[in-house]
């Protein structure tokens, strides 16, 4: 049989050629979310679901192991972006969570086996009398399973190691706006975990995500707000944002409160 020519082999293969590189992105605009949920054919209402469920875990679990908000920051991305490439068919929504929040803790130098993951899990379902040690054999081959599922993980986030942490930022703002660390800062801090549950840090920078938290929580307690929009500490520029960027951000916290 003849051997192929040069353009039929190229007609013929599979994937990207060889020589392409793609870079990872930090960030993601709505648009492409919306195309990535649509070729998985994933709706809305099961989305938000499968979304709020996952990180609802991962935020139980690294609280009763004790981990930083760090840990949790970056586990939800790992998270989010893995959702979107793959569909709810080809994995368990629990073991996505367990998986990211395992490969979060590797690159935050937070360490934790998956063993000790999956059995904070079990511990948080079960009664006192029934909780189990990490080394219980029953982990044994679900531990195997995130594993697993660990380089999935890197491959949807692209083996991107940057990540943000708008806590940091917050809290610097927060002195500077002189907020009551137990009434508007508290507030804000939790609003900072609940925008987790959204898309939005995928989509906005770091004193972007801060300043939505600080401005909706002075809103809460009805504070003067205006004094945090563009001025003082807050002006934009300094911040490299925008108002339009700001009001999206609090588009995301809203429809989550109101949820």
């Amino acid at each position: 049989m003849p051997s192929a020519t040069p353009s039929e082999q190229g007609t013929a293969r599979v994937g990207p050629h060889p020589s392409f590189i793609e870079v990872a992105k930090p960030y993601m605009l709505q648009s492409r979310i919306q195309t990535c949920l649509t070729t998985i054919q994933m709706s809305d209402a099961k989305e938000d679901a499968v979304r709020l469920q996952g990180v609802t875990w991962i935020d139980a679990v690294r609280r009763a192991l004790s981990l930083p908000i760090r840990t949790f920051n970056t586990a939800v991305i790992y998270y989010h972006k893995f959702r979107l490439l793959h569909s709810d068919n080809e994995y368990n929504w629990a073991d996505a969570s367990a998986a990211a929040l395992f490969t979060a803790c590797k690159i935050e130098d937070t360490l934790k086996k998956s063993r000790e993951i999956l059995c904070a899990s079990w511990n948080l379902k079960v009664g006192a009398g029934e909780a189990l040690s990490s080394d219980d054999p029953r982990f044994d081959m679900h531990s195997k399973q995130i594993i697993g599922l660990e380089r999935l993980m890197l491959e949807s986030a692209g083996f991107d190691f940057r990540n943000r942490y708008p806590q940091k930022v917050m809290v610097k703002l927060a002195r500077a706006a002189r907020f009551d660390r137990h009434n508007e800062g508290r507030t804000a801090w939790n609003l900072s975990v609940d925008l987790y549950k959204t898309f939005a840090p995928l989509k906005q920078s770091t004193p972007t995500l801060a300043i939505a938290c600080l401005e909706l929580a002075a809103r809460l307690h009805e504070r003067d707000a205006e004094a945090l929009v563009d001025r003082g500490a807050f002006r934009y520029a300094r911040w490299g944002t925008s108002r339009g960027e700001v009001m999206g951000t609090l588009q995301n916290l809203q429809y989550r409160t109101a949820y």
